[in-house]
């Protein structure tokens, strides 16, 4: 007896279950590479600075860390709690959960237009070895700043902050 499976893909029609970030991060990846950006990026490591110019961009490649951090995930539905503040224009989205590394995402929107202002990510990510923590804030088709905090047993611990302009 044969017994097919059928793996469901999401499609348009799939109602998400928390805010969308993958596809505001897809249609700023497209709109840069269609438009052929180029990039400043600003990395500072443990209080050293060094600016680069880019003009020949693999924004998909740039911009996965933000792909990645998409809370629709099927196992992580009601993984998550969601708090609307109005008088802060934001919803917040926790994790209830130890296992998934975005720990907290926040969205803020403008006052007049309710327009995406900017996105905040905490991920985390940790072992007996080693932990590694990230605040990542997101400003759609403008910028995004990544600081990371990394500490390796035995290892000195290691500071980084990385702005892209576009």
């Amino acid at each position: 007896m044969l017994i097919a499976c059928k793996k469901e893909h999401p499609t348009s029609s799939t109602k998400l279950v928390y805010f969308d970030l993958k596809s505001i991060v897809q249609s700023d990846i497209d709109s840069n590479s269609k438009n052929q950006k180029k990039e400043t990026k600003t990395i500072t490591m443990n209080g050293k600075q060094e600016i680069q110019q880019l003009e020949n961009v693999d924004w998909q490649k740039e911009m996965e860390l933000l792909l990645n951090c998409d809370i629709n995930k099927t196992d992580w539905k009601d993984k998550f709690t969601t708090q609307s503040i109005p008088a802060d224009n934001k919803i917040v989205y926790s994790t209830i959960s130890s296992k998934i590394p975005i720990k907290k995402m926040s969205i803020y929107f403008s006052d007049s237009t309710q327009k995406i202002k900017y996105v905040e990510v905490d991920k985390e990510t940790s072992t007996l070895l080693f932990s590694n923590k990230q605040h990542i804030i997101y400003y759609p088709f403008q910028s995004f700043k990544i600081n990371t905090q990394q500490k390796l047993l035995f290892m000195r611990d290691f500071n980084a902050e990385i702005e892209i302009k576009y």
